[in-house]
């Protein structure tokens, strides 16, 4: 059974199509979506980054703070708030993108003083012992 992609497109059916059904649950057009994706994610979180950028920019050279690393920390930490919360997306995959930039740049911006404030009293602590 040869099949052309064009013809898998168009007669996109669980009836008609008995190779894979994936392209029948996600829909034809869905499929650039995924390549799309990536990009996407790191355009949403653009916001983030520049504001962890920043706060390493302006924060004095003792604390240290690593933007990527806290850019990957306020992701994953929007990821899991997100599942745990489970909130309904009713449009879908775009939808979750924008809840995961929103979050991770809230995060962000509640991480960021924390953060400051972890490594200035970690620093008092070293030079008074």
């Amino acid at each position: 059974m040869c099949m052309s992609l064009r013809s898998i497109l168009h007669n996109c059916s669980p009836q008609k199509l008995q190779v894979s059904s994936a392209l029948c649950i996600f829909g034809a057009g869905s499929i650039p979506m995924f390549f799309l994706l990536p990009v996407l994610i790191i355009l949403g979180l653009s916001p983030a980054l520049l504001v962890w950028a920043l706060a390493a920019y302006f924060s004095p050279e003792a604390y240290d703070i690593k933007p990527l690393k806290m850019l990957v920390v306020s992701f994953v930490l929007s990821v899991v708030i997100g599942m745990s919360v489970n909130i309904e997306l009713e449009a879908g995959m775009l939808s979750g993108i924008v809840f995961i930039s929103v979050a991770s740049f809230a995060l962000s911006c509640v991480l960021i003083p924390l953060t400051i404030i972890y490594k200035y009293v970690r620093l008092r602590l070293a030079k008074n012992a």
